[in-house]
């Protein structure tokens, strides 16, 4: 005899984070207590990194900032790049001119070859037109599209919903987003470069949960690209459009418990699950108690599953702190059939099958809702009296 039922399984568990002279001095700017200052203390690897003048505990004068996608070095005032600086970027690209306030005020930008292939007049970005690389023309003005799916077909708008598709605000060009803009999505914000509705140039992406990622990104994708936790530790990179392992990246382990039943017509059935994650793989028990009582026989099946599963991170691909756990197991226990009228007692310790599950779980902070499905199909053979 054999059976199949799907279990949907909701749970939530705990996982197992004319002025005086200016001195000069190193400073990192870096969120402590909620608030983003200037501090004297910090890691070059995780915090952008000054060192130059400083006054009032900031820059102010002539210094250098080290930011991950390479180096301001110029003029200074109260935090911000503020007068004659030259930008260089880690790929070999440059702007350099008059900023104010942080901005680009007066500035020309040039790729690895030396051409210019961006400019800022009194704080206005300028293009190149495709067809005459000597003459400007002013940018357009900011606008906001959505990316969204009509007729069949994908692809920017004017109209749409925020809640339901990419917002995209910034700067355009032939109806797609093109040049410096923001565009927002379910996981977080991506702010930065933009060529014909991709992003391509220097992005940073920030996550609604704290992590975020910064580099160069091409044609949509990461290039060459760093991934920061919640902390500001690197925990991902992406070098000439490959992903890399860091290898100092801290192991990850966490204990799932789950509860589920089901209920149909005579019979039922419930589950409890224990699993160990280490770094994705998942080694876990599940009790299963099957019980019916129908055509004059009351059959009560005890099984134990011994399971293999693995979870992946979908957070970068669908939704942020999205996971997706799938596994399998294999069956033991004992079944027990009695014949209502005669009370005859059948049991058996032969069980062969296999059960098949999944759980999708979403993260907060120390703890994880999760929603899954368990697909058990067994068989007890050689009952005796």
């Amino acid at each position: 005899m054999g059976y199949k039922f799907i279990t949907l399984t909701f749970s939530l568990l705990l996982l197992t984070y004319t002025l005086a002279a200016q001195e000069t001095d190193t400073l990192y700017l870096k969120k402590v207590n909620g608030k983003i200052g200037w501090f004297e203390s910090g890691d070059e690897q995780k915090h952008l990194k000054y060192t130059g003048e400083i006054a009032d505990g900031k820059p102010n004068g002539i210094g250098e900032l080290s930011s991950p996608s390479g180096k301001y070095t110029g003029e200074f005032k109260n935090g911000l790049m503020n007068g004659q600086v030259t930008h260089i970027y880690n790929n070999g690209k440059k702007r350099e001119g008059e900023f104010r306030k942080g901005k680009p005020w007066n500035v020309k930008g040039y790729d690895k070859e030396g051409n210019i292939e961006n400019e800022w007049v009194n704080g206005k970005k300028l293009i190149r037109t495709p067809n005459d690389l000597t003459k400007l023309e002013p940018q357009k003005k900011t606008v906001t599209l959505y990316l969204k799916k009509v007729n069949g077909k994908i692809g920017w708008f004017e109209s749409g919903d925020e809640q339901k598709h990419l917002k995209y605000t910034g700067e355009i060009a032939d109806g797609k987003p093109n040049g410096i803009g923001e565009l927002s999505s379910p996981s977080g914000k991506y702010t930065g470069e933009f060529k014909n509705g991709l992003m391509n140039g220097q992005v940073t992406h920030i996550y609604n949960n704290g992590k975020k990622r910064e580099g160069e990104f091409r044609k949509g994708k990461p290039w060459n690209v760093k991934g920061y936790d919640k902390e500001g530790n690197i925990e991902n990179e992406w070098v000439n459009g490959k992903k890399i392992k860091i290898e100092t990246e801290p192991h990850s382990f966490s204990l799932r418990l789950l509860y589920g039943s089901l209920s149909v017509e005579t019979s039922t059935s419930t589950n409890t699950s224990i699993a160990f994650i280490w770094n994705g793989w998942g080694l876990g028990l599940t009790n299963e108690n099957y019980q019916d009582e129908s055509a004059g026989q009351k059959k009560e099946f005890q099984t134990q599953y011994t399971e293999l599963s693995y979870t992946f991170d979908l957070s970068e691909l669908i939704y942020d702190s999205l996971t997706m756990t799938l596994g399998a197991g294999m069956p033991s226990g004992d079944a027990k059939i009695t014949t209502t009228d005669t009370n005859t007692v059948h049991n058996s310790s032969t069980v062969s099958g296999y059960t098949l599950f999944g759980v999708f779980g979403i993260e907060f902070s120390y703890f994880e809702i999760l929603a899954g499905f368990r697909l058990n199909n067994i068989k007890y053979s050689e009952f005796e009296s």
